[in-house]
């Protein structure tokens, strides 16, 4: 012990000399067996014959994506990267307000607002003025019409049919000649029945005749007969039957009620066309046949007209109503 207190520096000689001797055993028995622990990654891998089955979907959406340009979408139809959006100020609250919601403009035809949104849908601008009034390709009818008839304003092959610019100007009444008077009708012995004809515009004495005879004097002949009695609201019971007469020359019908002044096929419509301008005017008697440009090839026919307007049969079978010109109509 004396010797470690007057000797203390070489204590910690003899401390270090045993540390260094014992870390050189650690070093050799570690390298003496280096090759064992790495000999399995050492030995030669053995390649597979198995191929998994990857995921493809993944990918294969993630290379379309890549694929894809980048686009900018703006807030609507009339924006774009370096353009904002345009705005209006709103006429009650007095702040802007987008365009695309709303009415700017009215159907000049129907009276009835335009929905901003339908003008942005088909990429027009209701802020332009006169764009209702715009035909952009060039097909004959404008913005409005096509609006209306739910086509696309920017697509000449898109457009509504051609008779929806046909419109009645004048109706000319003609009264028909004859007028079925009375009926001496007995359902049990129809045979026996005799219907009175009275001449509207001639001065001549009523006819009694049967079905199957021909009014004197005309080209008809009685065809059938069909009673009718209706009772109205006020409970009051009107004969309201039918008589049908046949045109022996053209083969074609009138029917007439009783008591009451016919339609004469005489009777005619003045036509006015708005497609395309100037406006075409043009006649045709009652169950007449015409056509409308541009296709020269389709025939209509008038199929009744009144006071309310006028019934005409289109190429493809359908029946259509074709309207009075509205009073200050067209607006251009």
């Amino acid at each position: 012990m004396d010797w470690i207190k007057k000797n203390p520096h070489l204590l910690v000689l003899v401390l270090i000399a045993l540390g260094a001797l014992g870390a050189s055993v650690m070093l050799v028995t570690n390298a003496s067996g280096f090759s064992e622990k790495f000999q399995g990654v050492q030995q030669n891998v053995v390649k597979g014959t198995k191929v998994y089955e990857q995921e493809k979907q993944t990918v294969e959406k993630a290379e379309m994506e890549f694929q894809k340009p980048a686009e900018w979408k703006a807030g609507d139809e009339n924006g774009s990267l370096f353009v904002s959006n345009s705005y209006m100020i709103d006429p009650k609250l007095q702040k802007p307000m987008s365009p695309n919601v709303g009415s700017i403009l009215t159907d000049s035809l129907t009276k009835k607002p335009i929905p901003n949104a339908l003008f942005f849908k088909n990429k027009l601008n209701p802020l332009i003025k006169g764009i209702q009034y715009q035909d952009p390709d060039g097909d004959g009818f404008r913005n409005e019409d096509e609006l209306r008839e739910n086509t696309n304003p920017n697509d000449k092959a898109s457009h509504p049919p051609y008779y929806t610019r046909l419109f009645v100007k004048k109706y000319v009444r003609v009264p028909f000649l004859l007028k079925f008077q009375s009926a001496d009708y007995d359902p049990k012995k129809p045979e026996e029945a005799t219907f009175g004809i009275n001449p509207v515009t001639l001065k001549r004495p009523t006819q009694f005749l049967k079905i199957g005879d021909t009014v004197a004097g005309t080209k008809f002949k009685l065809q059938s007969f069909k009673p009718n009695l209706v009772t109205g609201a006020d409970g009051i019971e009107r004969d309201l039957s039918e008589l049908t007469l046949l045109d022996t020359e053209f083969k074609t019908t009138i029917v007439l009620i009783k008591d009451k002044i016919t339609d004469s096929p005489e009777s005619f419509s003045d036509f006015l066309y708005l497609w395309p301008t100037p406006p075409i005017q043009f006649q045709v008697k009652k169950l007449g046949v015409f056509v409308l440009k541009p296709e020269i090839d389709q025939k209509y026919k008038l199929l009744d007209i009144n006071e309310q307007g006028a019934q005409i049969l289109t190429p493809s079978g359908e029946t259509v109503t074709i309207p009075n010109l509205p009073a200050g109509y067209p607006p251009f």
